[in-house]
């Protein structure tokens, strides 16, 4: 983890580095970690400076390794880029993120993150059959604590629900160590096969 892009994104700086082929960037941090091909990398929103795409202005991927000269240029940003997204789909781990108001996040219909419900320990733990009317046509994290008799959950607590299962499967890496289940609740097409594997975590 880079600290310093780290510290970036919690004050909102606005950063600047040399970059690959040795040109200057001026980029708003937005969030930091390790790429779906294990690369450490970091997504900004690029204000000024050089651009191989010629797109001065845009939202990028920048691969730490290549960045040198970092430092914070002494300005702040109010808000994240338009396309920001916590849950990075070009990331298989976060470090950090740009944390929203909550106007932004209505905005842009995020799911609710198990960031989110760590500040509610004493959730209400609910039947499955209440969930799945609570989140029609949704794929469905949730935590159980008991089974029945037939190996089913009988309640639970949401704690993450998206209408793509990407979104879902980057919420299950943060649940190392609990009993979790993953739910569609909604039709599901003909020729979808479904594989079940158990896999021991502890």
């Amino acid at each position: 983890m880079n600290r310093a892009i780290c510290e970036a994104i919690r004050k909102k700086a606005v950063i600047q580095f040399k970059y690959g082929d040795g040109e200057v960037r001026i980029v708003e941090p937005q969030c930091h970690g390790i790429s779906t091909t294990g690369k450490e990398v970091f997504r900004g929103f690029q204000t000024s400076g050089h651009s191989n795409s010629r797109q001065s202005r845009a939202e990028k991927l920048f691969e730490v390794s290549k960045i040198s000269g970092l430092k914070e240029t002494g300005k702040t940003f109010s808000r994240a880029g338009p396309h920001f997204n916590p849950h990075d789909q070009a990331m298989a781990s976060v470090h950090c993120f740009l944390r929203e108001d909550k106007t932004i996040s209505q905005r842009r219909g995020s799911i609710k993150s198990i960031r989110e419900k760590k500040k509610h320990p004493h959730a209400k733990l609910l039947p499955y059959g209440e969930i799945k009317k609570q989140y029609p046509n949704e794929w469905v994290l949730v935590e159980f604590s008991k089974l029945d008799s037939g190996l089913h959950p009988k309640k639970g607590q949401v704690l993450a629900h998206a209408p793509n299962k990407e979104d879902i499967y980057k919420a299950l890496l943060q649940t190392r160590g609990k009993n979790v289940s993953v739910e569609y609740f909604g039709p599901l097409p003909k020729d979808l096969a479904v594989m079940v594997c158990l896999v021991a975590t502890r």
